[in-house]
C-alpha cells in the first residue's frame, strides 16, 4: 500500500493515492488517448506495478482499516510537512460502489483530514444522491453536465468556466507558483473546476 506525498503542483502536506489509469476508469473513452496519468505508467517502470498493487489492496476485506492505519502511520512519522489532505486518484477512478463507499468511510473516520478527488464515473453522481458525503470530502466532476470534459485549450476553458460557473485552475495562468493545498484550495470546495490542458 503506497501513498505518495506531494509533488511540484501539490503541497507536501497532501498524500496521494493512485490506482491504474484507464483500467479502473469507467467512462474514459473521451480522455484515454490524452490521459496524463498513463504517461507516468509508460515513462517510469515502477509506477504501474505500484498502482496495480494498490488496486489489489482496495479489494482486501480490511482495506478501510488498513488505509486508516497507513495514513495515521505516515502522519505520525512525518518530521515536517505533516499530512492534512488526501488526494484520491491522481490516477484511476471509482471502479465500484463498494470502493467509493470505502473511501467515504475512511473520510468519516479521519475527520481532521480533507479529502478530494476527481471522477469521470457518471454513476458517482447518483451515488452521491443516495449516500451523504462527509463534510471533509469533496468530489470534482471531470465530466461536465452536458458531457464535456473539464479541460481543453485556454479559450475552451474560458467558455466552460462561464457556462458552468466553474473555477479555473490557476496553475498555468498565474505568474506565481500555485500549489494545491497551500495557496489554492478550489478543488476542496467546488463541484466543477476546469483546467488548461497539460
Amino acid at each position: 500500500m503506497y501513498l505518495g506525498k506531494g509533488n511540484k503542483k501539490l503541497s507536501k502536506t497532501i498524500l496521494v493515492w493512485n490506482i491504474p489509469a484507464i483500467k479502473t476508469c469507467p467512462n474514459c473513452s473521451k480522455c484515454k488517448d490524452t490521459c496524463y496519468a498513463r504517461k507516468a505508467e509508460r515513462l517510469y517502470p515502477q509506477v504501474l506495478p505500484c498502482r496495480e498493487s494498490n488496486l489489489e489492496d482496495t479489494k482486501h476485506p480490511l482495506f478501510v482499516n488498513n488505509m486508516i492505519v497507513k495514513i495515521c502511520e505516515v502522519q505520525v512519522n512525518a518530521k515536517k510537512h505533516i499530512p492534512k489532505h488526501i488526494r484520491i486518484h491522481e490516477s484511476g477512478d471509482f471502479y465500484s460502489l463498494k470502493y467509493f463507499l470505502d473511501w467515504l468511510e475512511i473520510a468519516k473516520r479521519l475527520p481532521d483530514f480533507k479529502f478530494w478527488t476527481y471522477t469521470k464515473n457518471l454513476e458517482v453522481m447518483d451515488w452521491v444522491k443516495k449516500h451523504n458525503l462527509p463534510s471533509n470530502f469533496n468530489i470534482v466532476f471531470s465530466i461536465l453536465p452536458n458531457g464535456e470534459l473539464n479541460y481543453g485549450s485556454h479559450e475552451t476553458v474560458n467558455k466552460l468556466s462561464k457556462k458552468y460557473r466553474a473555477a479555473i485552475c490557476p496553475a498555468k495562468r498565474s505568474k506565481k507558483q500555485v500549489v494545491c493545498g497551500e495557496n489554492c484550495k478550489a478543488c476542496e470546495k467546488r463541484q466543477y473546476v476546469v483546467f488548461d490542458k497539460h
